[in-house]
């Protein structure tokens, strides 16, 4: 898991930019996150990962992650971006029923319009 972590770290430091344009640009918030800290928890399942937003206030926030050395790093930053997707509605006083918050995030990532991007390349 140390590996993986180390990975999704340079992951998202060589794209950090790009993830932030064109999630602006698709979304158009008006406010981001100063500040993003991910918990990386173990899932023994193979091929499986989830996650789950824990917090969020105007300037951060917290977000778990739950996969294994199995999957790759884009992958796991995919699902990452996921849940911060979660936090920003919220943030931005989104008012959405949870199924189409859902649905939303998820036609964008993972696997969706985002997930084509240079970073979830799989």
């Amino acid at each position: 898991m140390l590996k993986l972590s180390r990975d999704i770290a340079k992951l998202y430091e060589e794209k950090k930019n790009e993830i932030i344009n064109k999630i602006k640009r698709i979304f158009s918030f008006q406010k981001l996150f100063r500040e993003a800290y991910i918990i990386l928890g173990f899932n023994p399942l193979p091929q499986h990962s989830y996650g789950s937003i824990l917090y969020f206030d105007n300037d951060k926030t917290i977000v778990a992650v739950y996969a294994n050395d199995t999957q790759k790093p884009e992958k796991v930053l995919d699902i990452t971006i996921h849940e911060i997707l979660h936090g920003l509605i919220r943030l931005n006083k989104i008012k959405l029923e949870s199924s189409i918050e859902e649905l939303i995030i998820s036609i964008s990532c993972p696997r969706g319009y985002l997930s084509k991007t240079n970073w979830a390349n799989r």
